[in-house]
């Protein structure tokens, strides 16, 4: 087992300038944990790293306060799961609001998704870092960056990694309003309320499909004017009642998908008679 070091948040300093390291023995080389993490992005869909972009439903903990791992993180991740040895820092379906180290902790399971032999232990935060980054007379900092060459999974411009491990996890932690409460409905601080998403052309159709492609129910809209102000329409209509929803309710133009059959027949009597209705041929054949 060696000692390895992930780094949550903004270590590059060019956002909010909050950000933490943490240690944590691993029996994989850094190599071959980045393969692991890449290979779940790619297979999942789902973006640890921002270096495809904060935004996005795919984007896990990216965007300036967006400190939500959600339900559909959490399943989308499940799907692909090689053995017993993702445990999603043991969060349940309703998703979590994490902690630097539960981020840490869940970017490290992440990996664990496509490398079915990845163990680690002792995850602990490495203090006295970000104190002395900017103190010349403090050495605390340049000491750990010189004795951990080769040991860091991701950040700090390391030449042997590439630009693409030169990012960052859990930029949205930081400066979020939920941070460290409980969400109103009386939910601990570690389980989000469901969240309304909005889609608009930018952030990409091939993630937005690889993510609602499971969703079970499906509202069709009349077309209004164009792609991009359809999702801003139908978004702020059903802001109305998200407030009742209970999972994952998504808008991509003219169209909603829900993963609650509840919130489904909510929005369909919301909508009335203007809505095409869509259930998936899955739920048919478990309903009927």
């Amino acid at each position: 087992m060696g000692i390895c070091y992930v780094t949550i948040g903004d270590w590059s300093e060019d956002g909010h300038n909050q950000w933490s390291v943490f240690s944590y023995e691993s029996n994989l080389s850094i190599a071959e944990q980045r393969a692991g993490w890449e290979k779940t992005e790619e297979r999942s869909g789902l973006r640890l790293s921002n270096k495809g972009g904060g935004r996005g439903p795919s984007a896990i903990c990216q965007e300036y306060q967006s400190n939500a791992i959600t339900p559909f993180h959490i399943e989308m991740l499940r799907r692909y799961v090689n053995g017993d040895s993702f445990h999603v820092c043991d969060c349940g379906p309703g998703g979590m609001y994490p902690t630097e180290e539960r981020l840490a902790k869940f970017a490290l399971d992440f990996i664990a998704v496509s490398a079915p032999d990845f163990r680690y232990s002792n995850l602990q935060e490495v203090k006295g870092l970000r104190s002395s980054y900017h103190n010349e007379k403090c050495n605390i900092f340049d000491k750990w960056f010189k004795n951990a060459q080769g040991s860091i999974l991701n950040g700090w411009w390391l030449p042997e990694s590439g630009s693409k491990f030169n990012t960052g996890f859990g930029y949205g932690l930081y400066g979020s309003r939920s941070y460290g409460r409980s969400p109103p409905d009386g939910r601990t601080p570690t389980e989000p309320t469901a969240k309304l998403v909005c889609y608009t052309k930018d952030m990409g159709i091939a993630w937005n499909w690889r993510l609602i492609g499971d969703m079970p129910y499906e509202l069709e809209l009349p077309r209004l004017i164009t792609h991009s102000l359809d999702s801003c329409v139908y978004w702020k209509s059903l802001k109305e009642i998200s407030p009742h929803f209970v999972g994952q309710v998504v808008v991509l133009y003219n169209r909603v998908f829900f993963e609650n059959y509840r919130d489904f027949i909510q929005a369909m009597e919301f909508f009335r008679d203007e809505a095409v209705v869509r259930i998936s041929d899955r739920i048919l054949r478990e309903r009927y």
